[in-house]
């Protein structure tokens, strides 16, 4: 009797020493951060004004994030002159996006998109940064990014709507700017004819997956 009153006992005493606050409780897979997925953005059925053209830029770019788009690509090398590489993006129902990024000499670099409905370009997406030297040391040399983002907005192959902002990063800078904070500007939009141009140069390489000389 004696030993039965001791065990009980000795229960009683563990049970008033384990506090359930300190129990972890376990976290249901589907509350973790990583296991997350974006809810799909839908596509307009028809591209009729820039509040559509945004939506399908959306659910493009999250297709990219994504890395739910097939791609193929290619480089080029313009006697030493000018470079690049071309990503062409595409699903079963053919090619979404294109990226060209390119370089001239060592001085200038850029990156532009095309976001494509039908294969005709709907938005266009540079980005062009030219840097100098602007003081530091031999050694530390300190140097200035003057970035000049255009975006351009189209409705069946003609611009609606041409936008640009330019900044400047220097390396050195404990704090650079956010381009986020910086307003775009409507600018000419004469200057999609180039993109075209370039667009349509892309467009015939499409098949090609190995480096060649110049575009």
């Amino acid at each position: 009797m004696r030993i039965l009153l001791l065990f009980c006992s000795v229960l009683l005493i563990s049970s008033c020493k384990e506090n359930p606050k300190n129990k972890e409780t376990p976290i249901p897979q589907s509350q973790h951060a990583g296991s997350e997925v974006p809810e799909p953005i839908s596509s307009p059925q028809r591209l009729t004004n820039i509040e559509d053209i945004k939506k399908e830029y959306s659910r493009l770019r999250q297709l990219l994030k994504t890395k739910d788009l097939d791609s193929t690509s290619f480089t080029y090398n313009c006697n030493g002159e000018k470079s690049g590489t071309v990503v062409f993006f595409s699903d079963t129902t053919g090619l979404k996006v294109i990226r060209h990024a390119h370089n001239e000499y060592s001085h200038f670099e850029a990156a532009d998109f095309y976001y494509l409905r039908d294969e005709v370009p709907f938005f266009v997406f540079s980005t062009n940064t030219t840097w100098s030297f602007s003081g530091g040391t031999a050694d530390a040399p300190q140097t200035t990014d003057n970035v000049v983002e255009k975006r351009f907005y189209l409705l069946n192959g003609e611009p609606v709507d041409c936008l640009q902002k330019q900044y400047s990063v220097k390396s050195d800078e404990a704090n650079p700017i956010n381009p986020n904070t910086i307003a775009n500007q409507k600018t000419d939009c004469k200057a999609i004819e180039d993109y075209l141009e370039t667009y349509k140069l892309l467009l015939k390489h499409r098949e090609t997956t190995s480096e060649i000389t110049c575009l």
